[in-house]
């Protein structure tokens, strides 16, 4: 099978912007039962609703027809990917654990445990190979976003270093998002803790 495998452990702080949950505000929603529930009585009469609205659950809940995103003024970010080869995976892990309980609230990451697929339209340089990969977008100033980037690049040099400056409408390009809508499954759970044992039961199913 020409699929490509990958698991993604990521550290969301939530930036210095709040939760990215609580930024939408949406009006009436229609319940999956047909009756109309106004907003303001959401987390008070419909607790339970409230929460899987909130990001606790999925599936046929109710319909959203309209909702209000409260937007912040950032226009330039410094994001990207640092490439290390899967032999290097656990020693990466390990690294990622002790650098996200450091990191500013202004940047958000990833890991990726990631191996391509042999097709034409993955670039010949990643084509059919493995990477632990550090992603990462800083939504503060370059000078800042490089000294959160030496604890990676004074340790060992990537394969492949892709981070630098990008205009925000960009950042789908950190983790390859397509452009146009396709087919495709996710599943998710949530850590309390990140440490060698978590590590190496993520790295086996990757890799």
């Amino acid at each position: 099978r020409n699929l490509s495998r990958n698991l993604k452990l990521g550290h969301t702080p939530g930036d210095d912007m709040g939760d990215p949950a609580a930024l939408g505000e949406p009006g009436n929603i229609v319940h999956s039962a047909g009756y109309l529930v106004p907003y303001e009585k959401y987390a008070d009469e419909h607790p339970e609703l409230f929460w899987a609205l909130r990001g606790g659950g999925a599936g046929s809940l109710a319909v959203v027809p309209a909702m209000e995103i409260g937007l912040f003024p950032v226009d330039q970010v410094y994001g990207g990917n640092l490439f290390y080869p899967a032999d290097l995976a656990r020693e990466v892990a390990a690294r990622y654990g002790e650098w996200i309980a450091g990191t500013p609230e202004e940047l958000t990451s990833s890991l990726a445990l990631m191996t391509f697929p042999p097709v034409e339209m993955v670039p010949e340089f990643l084509r059919g190979r493995s990477f632990a990969i550090v992603r990462g977008c800083h939504c503060g100033g370059a000078e800042d976003a490089e000294q959160q980037l030496r604890f990676w690049r004074d340790w060992r040099a990537p394969e492949f270093d892709l981070f630098g400056p990008m205009p925000f409408g960009a950042v789908a390009m950190i983790s390859n998002d397509p452009v146009d809508p396709i087919p495709g499954g996710t599943s998710t759970e949530w850590l309390t803790t990140f440490d060698e044992e978590v590590a190496g039961i993520l790295i086996d199913q990757a890799f």
